[in-house]
């Protein structure tokens, strides 16, 4: 996950440095649902969409098994 968290990190510096970074004027948690009150939306909404994506690549790519389970799964 933390690759993912560095990933959506340096999306909001990136794409949210002209506009002074994501600002919201209310407590809100992380959650798909909250994404309309943080401004400027669509930055905050590629973070998410990245946060999520690198991860989910990654262990597709790379597998998260060990050599004992992939060795178990080929023996089935």
């Amino acid at each position: 996950m933390l690759p993912g968290c560095l990933a959506g990190g340096l999306v909001i510096a990136i794409l949210g440095a002209p506009y002074g970074g994501v600002k919201t004027t209310a407590f809100a948690f992380t959650s798909l649902l909250t994404i309309p009150v943080f401004n400027p939306m669509w930055v905050y909404a590629i973070a998410i969409a990245v946060a999520f994506a690198v991860p989910m690549l990654l262990i597709f790519f790379f597998d998260y098994r060990t050599a004992e389970e992939k060795v178990a799964e080929n023996k089935k």
